[in-house]
């Protein structure tokens, strides 16, 4: 169980057998019903079959009638595992590789090769989505790389929460933005100081953050972190034609609950959507993945920022609360969004009083917000939802 937690997160949730599957890369089973389940999530499936196998495996075929994901990998002579496992090895090297060289690359010190450089010290700045504005502002700052510096901080993340975070969030995030060198040390982030151009006046000693609301509303045209062509390849083949549909990012924290998505509110959304003639996809939060939903799930995008990106990228629209991963879409001048529930006393950040300190008034847009992006000063309820959908639907600018 501990690699499954190091996989998907150590926070006490229960995990469904299908959201597990969802995240993997693959999946490797006998002849067995989690077989069926990747198969019907479309996931590619290595099933080591005996001799004689149940019927629905047949006898001689390497492909199953229902799921053509999945190959059949079958003994040869009753008892004998040992050819079959062997037929496994060579299904696997090139995943392996990949697999060994990303856990490599997280543990090692990556190349700095400078021409400025953005420095995200964990003493200062948290292991959050607050990434996105912080690489975003260091674009505009002239930056092509960012240092990762290690640090305490208070926090109410666990140090296996940072871990999974640090490689499932942040890492992967950073890589799709530009170059990566992270820090062995604080002492080996002294020779990055001269060269740092965000945040300004950094130093070790006593670390600066570039992540505030603040500093991201003096940007004027931010530049949006892109998902890599494998993920939009992913996307195009397991999900489909993306063109009618309206992505419902859900918040479900383990952290901080009373800022979390209205799930009634969002269920009556979703078949608002689907009445419409729109597709509703449902991206669960990371903590809590699992959702009872008639309407489709993409737990993939919930664990894999990358594929997350991929589907904002391909949909028509993209909706959720006041969230970490909306600030994809808040710091784009592209990608199509309405956000609720802006405002919300229970944390300092999304109080009223924190945004006029900021010199954003209620009821503002972003400086850079796009013909299709749209912040809706309202609180999540059914019927805000309706009426921001429709009007945006009213005055959508087709690309």
């Amino acid at each position: 169980m501990s690699a499954v937690e190091e996989r998907f997160g150590p926070y006490g949730g229960r995990y469904v057998p299908e959201t597990l599957i969802a995240a993997l890369d693959g999946v490797i089973s006998v002849c067995s019903w989690i077989v069926h389940l990747a198969g019907a999530l479309r996931k590619e499936v290595l099933v080591l079959a005996p001799f004689v196998p149940e019927w629905r495996y047949g006898l001689s075929e390497s492909k199953m009638a229902w799921y053509p994901s999945a190959k059949i990998l079958r003994q040869q002579r009753p008892g004998e595992w040992d050819p079959v496992l062997e037929d496994l090895c060579k299904e696997l090297p090139l995943g392996v590789e990949r697999i060994q060289q990303s856990a490599e690359q997280t543990r090692s010190p990556m190349r700095y090769d400078g021409g400025g450089t953005a420095i995200y010290d964990f003493q200062s700045s948290p292991y959050t989505y607050d990434l996105v504005s912080f690489l975003t502002n260091a674009r505009e700052n002239g930056c092509r790389s960012v240092a990762f510096v290690p640090g305490e901080r208070p926090s109410k993340l666990t140090k296996n929460q940072e871990r999974y975070r640090w490689e499932n969030l942040i890492l992967p995030l950073a890589r799709l933005w530009g170059e990566v060198y992270v820090c062995t040390s604080r002492a080996e982030a002294r020779k990055l100081e001269s060269d740092c151009r965000w945040p300004r006046n950094y130093k070790v000693d006593a670390p600066t953050f570039g992540h505030t609301l603040d500093q991201a509303l003096r940007m004027r045209s931010p530049e949006a972190i892109k998902p890599s062509p494998t993920a939009m390849a992913w996307a195009a083949s397991q999900l489909g034609d993306l063109s009618k549909t309206v992505t419902l990012t859900i918040r479900r924290s383990v952290a901080n609950p009373g800022r979390d998505s209205k799930l009634a509110a969002w269920a009556g959304f979703a078949r608002h959507v689907a009445a419409q003639g729109y597709r509703p996809i449902f991206i669960p939060d990371a903590e809590k993945p699992e959702m009872e939903t008639p309407f489709e799930v993409c737990a993939e995008a919930a664990f894999d920022v990358d594929k997350r990106l991929a589907l904002y990228s391909a949909a028509m629209l993209n909706t959720g609360v006041n969230n970490g991963p909306m600030g994809l879409c808040w710091y784009s001048r592209t990608l199509p969004y309405l956000t609720l529930r802006m405002l919300d006393s229970s944390q300092r950040e999304t109080s009223r009083e924190y945004f006029l300190l900021c010199g954003w008034t209620p009821g503002e847009q972003y400086p850079w917000v796009g013909p299709n992006q749209r912040i809706v000063w309202e609180d999540d309820t059914e019927g805000h939802l309706v009426a921001a959908f429709q009007q945006w639907l009213a005055r959508r600018h087709e690309p």
